[in-house]
């Protein structure tokens, strides 16, 4: 019966998992091309990507769900909660897929340091472009608030400008 299951499922789970991780390898050259992006003020094809990534996590959510349906067909033909599958639980209990489940469990954990490097990269990029906005518009906000021209063309300075300091650090 075990080989029954190996010959049915395991080959659907290994399909689906070579299928999400072709996933997760485009959404780190997304991620790449969106620091470019960023770098290079881009905004248009910022959208563009940002609506590639929607996509492209709704497939793998989708997939995802397509492995939940297999692994609750392992979990129940084993008799064991689901949560106890991994990687490596597969590879002890499926030998004849062994090197199959290695690579993936490699694989997906290299990729996944490299999305979330890349995403702190970005995010990183993203803070300082808005701390270097925030403070430009703090400048500009003091520098306009100092002097005003009066309808005569007389400058008058602005009393309220002595109250107000700062631009509200929050945007």
């Amino acid at each position: 019966m075990r080989n029954e299951l190996a010959k049915k499922t395991i080959p659907s789970l290994l399909s689906l998992l070579s299928q999400e991780y072709q996933f997760y390898k485009e959404l780190e050259q997304l991620l790449i091309e969106e620091r470019d992006c960023i770098v290079n003020m881009q905004n248009e094809e910022l959208t563009n990507i940002n609506f590639k990534k929607e996509s492209l996590l709704l497939n793998i959510l989708e997939i995802k769900n397509e492995r939940e349906e297999i692994l609750n067909q392992i979990s129940n033909y084993l008799n064991i909660k689901k949560d106890d599958i991994s990687i490596s639980f597969l590879l002890k209990t499926f030998p004849e897929y062994e090197k199959d489940f290695a690579e993936f469990k490699i694989k997906f954990k290299k990729i996944g340091q490299k999305i979330k490097s890349l995403n702190d990269i970005n995010k990183h990029i993203l803070n300082s472009s808005l701390n270097f906005i925030k403070s430009s518009l703090n400048i500009f906000y003091q520098n306009s608030n100092r002097a005003v021209y009066t309808n005569f063309g007389k400058v008058r300075v602005n009393k309220s400008y002595m109250a107000k300091s700062s631009f509200s650090s929050k945007i």
